[in-house]
């Protein structure tokens, strides 16, 4: 349970991330707050009634978000973050653990996701395409098949999938945390 907390708790600090690069793209950021603040809300069971159940039927927690601008705006941020975090995962996963982690944060990415419609239409995609976590390779491509799945509901082109772990090159640098005794970054 601790792990899944920590989970919850990046996933919120990203989304805060988020509202920033919407901030700073220009984008109606009280729409963007609101939706954040009522999934924290939810988060921690605050709110009262029967919005402040943890998580609706369907297994999210926000509910629907009607400002198409902000919901298209925070929908590209994300799916950046997503693309990026799943090229920067070691080569290989070789623990179960480290596949259960990955796969966690992806379901807690869509289950905490500020937009309820899109968090439910992910979730389902979840149950169709299960998260594949045996390293950067197939989770990235995995990850861009579940996006094109997302695309082709929305009446979107399809993504070129081969150039996937080039595109979301965040240059951090190293992928592969550091061997002992080396400097971080080379």
């Amino acid at each position: 349970m601790k792990l899944a907390i920590r989970v919850a708790v990046i996933l919120t600090i990203a989304l805060c991330i988020l509202g920033g690069l919407f901030h700073g793209a220009g984008g109606d950021t009280a729409a963007l707050r609101s939706t954040l603040v009522n999934a924290a809300s939810r988060m921690t069971g605050g709110g009262g009634g029967a919005a402040s159940a943890m998580t609706s039927s369907d297994g999210v927690v926000a509910g629907k978000m009607v400002n198409e601008t902000a919901k298209a705006a925070l929908g590209r941020s994300s799916w950046h973050l997503f693309h990026t975090t799943l090229a920067r995962v070691p080569d290989r996963i070789e623990d179960q653990e480290g596949r259960k982690e990955l796969e966690m944060w992806v379901r807690l990415f869509g289950k905490y996701y500020p937009c309820g419609e899109c968090a439910a239409h992910f979730l389902k995609l979840l149950d169709k395409y299960p998260p594949q976590a045996g390293g950067r390779k197939a989770a990235a491509l995995w990850g861009c098949r579940v996006h094109n799945e997302v695309n082709k509901r929305l009446g979107k082109g399809e993504y070129d999938c081969t150039t996937v772990l080039e595109d979301y090159d965040c240059g951090c640098g190293q992928t592969d945390p550091p061997s002992p005794g080396s400097s971080p970054g080379r």
